[in-house]
């Protein structure tokens, strides 16, 4: 690994400027619901969306949104780091078909989940300079309930360009700053 930087994060953590607490290692960063959600940010269960699709009413859960006709489920988009085996990852939210958004919560507690083929998405939460435009993905189901991963579709993206060449030290320093983190490193 030839950044000094990312050696600390990974091995010492870092101290933050702006909140002051310590932390260990790398950490992801995460949305809590799609960004067109008006709703509470209050997750109800997620066997609550079966009787919410049957009443046709608007529910965000832990994986799962709906708000009238669109369909959301929550997803990792991973980032490697350049030089190491570690990633980087946002927890996000992508959109799915009405058809495919079954097909996927009838698999979802499954432990082969990923036998669905990947699906159509749009990524529904914005990120540090992807700009105002949707960004169009792939949902990859994984098994034994773990989320799925989102792979970015437009090959002009920068997150595109970071899954497939992987994500350098100044550029997960400026996404950790983007949202509020500031790394003290040596």
């Amino acid at each position: 690994m030839s950044d000094d930087r990312l050696r600390q994060l990974l091995d010492n953590g870092f101290t933050c400027a702006t909140c002051g607490e310590h932390h260990s290692g790398l950490f992801d960063i995460a949305f809590d619901h799609p960004d067109p959600w008006t709703g509470s940010v209050e997750k109800e269960p997620n066997g609550d969306v079966r009787f919410a699709l049957e009443e046709g009413r608007d529910i965000l859960s832990e994986d799962f949104c709906l708000m009238g006709e669109h369909r959301f489920v929550r997803a990792i988009l991973p980032l490697k780091l350049i030089g190491t085996d570690d990633s980087f990852a946002f927890g996000v939210w992508g959109t799915l078909s009405q058809t495919r958004f079954l097909e996927y919560a009838e698999i979802f507690d499954a432990p082969n989940g990923s036998r669905m083929s990947p699906a159509f998405s749009w990524l529904s939460n914005r990120l540090p300079r992807a700009g105002p435009d949707p960004i169009r993905a792939q949902l990859h189901p994984q098994d034994n309930r773990q989320r799925p991963n989102l792979e970015i579709g437009d090959e002009d993206h920068p997150f595109f360009q970071a899954q497939s060449g992987g994500l350098s030290c100044d550029d997960l320093l400026a996404i950790y700053e983007n949202y509020g983190h500031s790394p003290l490193l040596n």
